[in-house]
């Protein structure tokens, strides 16, 4: 018998995703703010996270819910913006948290956080690592709070995404156009480290979490990080362009993007090692194999 599964948030790059990569294995439901036509195994469900509203006859028949809900923080961080980012995390995890303790049935709860909880460093941070203390993480931390208000009888698994790589959206959307141009460089220093995964082994990740679901934070990253010097240099060997530019100073940076820089210029360099341990494989393990499968499609 085919599991119900809910995703909220499920209309975007990385729910786009997993939808694909459950295929018709499941029973899959989108909460949408607005009412959508479905597919034979997929159906949309009206929510307003931000009035608390869902269906709780909807979340009663799940098995699992999945959330990936919040405005995207790739956008200045103006005050209004900031709220927003951190207003549509906070309201949606709290709904779900608060209609799946009313549940009388246990549920398997992912709610994702992401890496920007963590502090910038050079050195290897791993799930029980102090957090940092930048906007990133003060967002994630209060994502997180919110989904541990989860009953016990419950299973609350908490995946922190790191940098997504694909050919349809993501970190790689406004790169692409300039490395093709030939204008890709370092940013910074370049030795800050950046910890990535590809959107298949993302989606596959969920899917495994689902399956085998063992309550607990898990880094959802590659298991090999890259300085962002390497990055640029694998981009560029992708996409078949030089790499000799001179690297963009941080203070450029800092002028044009806002405090939003900061997703450029921190360093994150994240252990995989509990999520291999509990089985799940790579498709994508290194930097230049993940990116020469993107730009081949």
């Amino acid at each position: 018998m085919k599991q119900t599964i809910i995703l909220a948030g499920g209309s975007g790059l990385i729910g786009d995703a997993i939808v694909r990569s459950f295929g018709d294995s499941a029973n899959l439901i989108i909460l949408s703010r607005t009412e959508k036509k479905g597919t034979a195994n997929v159906s949309y469900a009206k929510w307003n996270p931000k009035q608390g509203e869902i269906d709780q006859s909807i979340l009663e028949r799940a098995d699992i819910v999945i959330n990936l809900a919040g405005e995207s923080v790739n956008q200045r961080w103006t005050k209004a913006a900031k709220a927003g980012i951190m207003d549509s995390r906070v309201h949606a995890t709290r709904t779900l948290v608060d209609r799946l303790n009313r549940c009388t049935a246990p549920k398997i709860f992912i709610s994702a956080s992401a890496i920007g909880i963590y502090p910038d460093t050079q050195q290897w941070v791993l799930e029980d690592t102090k957090v940092g203390d930048s906007f990133l993480a003060e967002v994630c931390i209060a994502w997180e709070r919110e989904a541990k208000k989860l009953n016990t009888t419950h299973t609350l698994i908490i995946p922190r995404i790191g940098m997504v790589l694909s050919s349809k959206g993501g970190a790689l959307d406004k790169l692409t156009p300039l490395f093709k141009l030939g204008f890709g460089s370092p940013i910074g220093t370049g030795q800050q480290w950046q910890s990535w995964i590809h959107i298949e082994d993302l989606a596959r990740m969920f899917v495994y979490l689902a399956a085998s679901p063992k309550a607990g934070i898990y880094n959802a990253v590659a298991p090999e990080p890259v300085t962002n010097k390497i990055f640029g240099a694998s981009l560029a060997k992708a996409l078949k362009r030089w790499y000799i530019l001179p690297a963009v100073p941080a203070f450029v940076l800092r002028f044009v993007l806002g405090e939003m820089s900061v997703i450029a210029l921190a360093s994150n360099r994240v252990g995989s090692d509990k999520i291999r341990q509990q089985g799940f494989d790579y498709n994508y393990s290194d930097i230049d194999s993940a990116l020469q499968s993107i730009y081949r499609k």
